[in-house]
């Protein structure tokens, strides 16, 4: 029964926006853990912890990409949907043993605009808090991802974003993250 709710969840979950084409301008995402992050046109670079980071996120696609630099390593991720599980893993070999990281998501709380996902196995719960939301986009969204009793914070500053957008950017945001 749950593997069916989840199925269902990310179908309703991704058929339900409106495909707004709007003009893209350079915007700033920053927040906790050293995130300091410049968005444009759907790609995100900068750091997170001490580390630098790429994503790219395709809407059209339901897909996140993931690069970061981490223990001198190029690690790269590809968050996406396949049939009906929507995530992925970021791996990287260090001290001679594999890292991995495995990111689905769960489901939405629209009731109280929280994106659910499961890292490992533990559900992380990431929260849209906005002061206003036009056009089915959060307007300035801050985000709040908490995971294990850790709390971690951003924001996307003169910018927007839907749920689909803000789910794909968390894909990215808990890898970089989490890992």
């Amino acid at each position: 029964m749950g593997r069916i709710l989840s199925i269902i969840s990310v179908a309703l979950f991704i058929s339900s926006f409106s495909w707004a084409h709007e003009e893209h301008k350079l915007t700033r995402i920053a927040g906790s853990h050293s995130i300091d992050l410049k968005e444009y046109d759907h790609s995100v670079a900068g750091q997170v912890r001490d580390f630098t980071v790429f994503g790219d996120i395709s809407e059209a696609t339901n897909s996140s990409e993931l690069s970061m630099k981490r223990d001198g390593v190029l690690v790269r991720a590809k968050f996406e949907l396949k049939g009906s599980i929507w995530g992925g893993r970021v791996q990287h070999q260090h001290d001679d043993r594999l890292v991995t990281t495995e990111i689905f998501f769960k489901g939405l709380k629209k009731e109280t605009n929280q994106l659910v996902f499961s890292v490992n196995g533990v559900e992380a719960f990431v929260s849209i808090v906005s002061a206003s939301f036009v056009n089915n986009h959060f307007i300035n969204p801050e985000y709040t991802i908490v995971y294990k009793g850790e709390e971690f914070k951003y924001n996307i500053e003169s910018g927007q974003a839907c749920y689909k957008y803000s789910a794909l950017l968390s894909f990215v945001m808990l890898g970089a993250l989490l890992h």
